[in-house]
């Protein structure tokens, strides 16, 4: 009996021990891939965090990280094949820019526009613990920026 009792809280405590490497594991690859900065490595899943947005299957991407400024910039051509775009502006609550709207185009990477014009832009704006990010989407293109301004 005793050696039962001994088997079986010698399996609990493994599995315990096992599910706590597990978890600690998953929660510090989480963190690295928050605490990034750069493009290289969980670019387009650090955006997503900071971001508070998903980024769709892509076919091109360009990103620049100024770390003077600890901000990320980064444009993406999304895939469009099978892609509702309607359905993301309604679902990242994406708000129709207008001539009223005043946004700074150059706070993006490659913007090359001075005013909306004709264009068919959406945008998001939020900023949460001294963060602050920017997304604008042509709707037209396919385009998606998003800039973050980093808190540290």
């Amino acid at each position: 009996m005793r050696k039962a009792f001994k088997a079986s809280n010698i399996v609990i405590l493994s599995l315990l021990l096992i599910c706590s490497l597990i978890f600690f594991g998953y929660r510090s690859f989480v963190s690295s891939i928050q605490s990034q900065r750069t493009c290289e490595w969980a670019n387009i899943d650090n955006i997503e965090m900071h971001a508070h947005v998903d980024i769709p299957r892509v076919t091109t991407w360009d990103c620049n990280y100024e770390q003077e400024q600890n901000t990320k910039k980064a444009q993406f051509t999304i895939d469009r094949r099978g892609f509702d775009i309607n359905r993301y502006i309604k679902l990242y609550k994406l708000k129709e820019l207008t001539a009223a709207t005043e946004i700074q185009f150059d706070k993006f990477l490659n913007m090359k526009i001075d005013s909306v014009g004709t264009k068919n832009f959406y945008y998001k704006i939020g900023s949460q613990d001294g963060e602050k990010w920017d997304v604008l989407l042509d709707k037209d293109t396919g385009k998606l920026w998003v800039t973050i301004k980093y808190k540290n």
